[in-house]
């Protein structure tokens, strides 16, 4: 009986523990019985359609073959990665997503001026829809956050 409650509690605790940690895998080991329960945790959620703040570096990237007249997008490389959940039959949830592209807003004067920079960025997210999408998650109308 006292195994039985312990083992319960010992699932209860990697629970809150799996529920309170974003971004990690871990291995906890029991004193009192040899059993090893790996937790995974997962990343922050989003959700397609949805407006959405999100930190990290931006850098560009080309949408067409090297030419005079090279046509340049935006990815944000995450601080952490992000899963983006889909409640459409038409796309699918994208998890652990560590860059997005970025479609900035006409607000955005100069998007350029912030490459290599750490930033945050707010907008709404939307799957990629073809070829001129770079990475399955994109960012529309994306203005810099303060």
């Amino acid at each position: 009986m006292k195994k039985v409650i312990y083992s319960c509690c010992v699932a209860i605790a990697l629970i809150a523990i799996g529920t309170s940690c974003n971004n990690s895998s871990k291995s906890i080991k029991s004193d009192k019985d040899s059993t090893t329960v790996e937790v995974k945790t997962t990343a922050q959620d989003f959700e397609f359609g949805k407006e959405a703040t999100i930190q990290g570096k931006l850098y560009e990237v080309p949408l067409s073959e090297p030419s005079e007249t090279q046509m340049k997008t935006y990815v944000l490389a995450l601080e952490k990665p992000i899963n983006v959940l889909s409640k459409s039959a038409d796309s699918e949830t994208q998890n652990n997503v560590e860059e997005i592209q970025v479609d900035f807003s006409e607000l955005v004067k100069d998007p350029a001026a912030f490459v290599d920079k750490k930033i945050m960025v707010k907008g709404k997210l939307r799957p990629s829809e073809g070829l001129h999408d770079k990475r399955p998650v994109v960012m529309d109308e994306a203005k810099i956050a303060k």
